[in-house]
């Protein structure tokens, strides 16, 4: 994969360009808070509905889980590092946005005195083995590669870079605001993140509006 190679130091990258690589290195930490005082968290979940126009079909409930979830997450609502939709079924979807995963990610490799480079581009037909890529979808794979205390040892020891691949895929048809090769390049870094570092929820993918 080629392109052009930007490097920026940020907590909150810009998303990247297509196929272009890029060094992810983390600034400072935000401080993470497991719990947080009942007003606070009320406080919060006022703002999110007044100042989040997709927030008020939420109703206060949901308001206040998105508001402790963030906080104990280190999170911020209002930069879509965390999103919150209301079911039809009446339930509360949290989802860690990718700005959120890349937080998480940048402050796990900061801990190990590491950084992470992405780069995305085609995917070759052994990455898409057992995929099921349809025609119309599209499909982008990002290579995360790795560089912290543990992996430079590694390489020292073995000679080999630890390198985790996502695969990302729009299948055609999906209801999305993106373009879909944005939508398929968010998946694929998404996926890669997810290997490569513990993420802070399970639930990942595009920003609902």
């Amino acid at each position: 994969m080629t392109g052009e190679k930007p490097e920026y130091q940020t907590t909150l990258p810009s998303i990247p360009g297509p196929e272009a690589k890029v060094v992810a290195q983390a600034a400072e930490p935000a401080a993470m808070v497991i719990y947080a005082d009942r007003t606070e968290i009320r406080e919060l979940a006022d703002r999110i509905i007044t100042m989040l126009p997709s927030a008020k079909e939420l109703g206060q409930q949901g308001a206040l889980a998105l508001a402790q979830v963030a906080i104990s997450m280190g999170l911020n609502p209002f930069i879509g590092e965390i999103w919150a939709w209301r079911n039809k079924d009446g339930t509360v979807t949290l989802m860690c946005g990718i700005k959120g995963l890349r937080r998480a990610a940048h402050e796990q490799a900061r801990k190990d005195d590491g950084y992470y480079t992405v780069e995305f581009g085609m995917p070759t037909e052994d990455m898409l083995d057992g995929a099921n890529v349809k025609p119309g979808d599209i499909a982008r794979v990002c290579l995360l590669e790795l560089w912290t205390e543990t992996t430079r040892e590694t390489f020292k020891t073995t000679g080999k870079l630890t390198v985790y691949t996502g695969l990302g895929i729009y299948r055609a048809g999906d209801k999305t605001r993106m373009e879909p090769v944005q939508v398929a390049r968010k998946r694929a870094e998404a996926d890669a993140l997810k290997q490569a570092f513990d993420m802070p929820m399970v639930l990942a993918g595009e920003e609902h509006e």
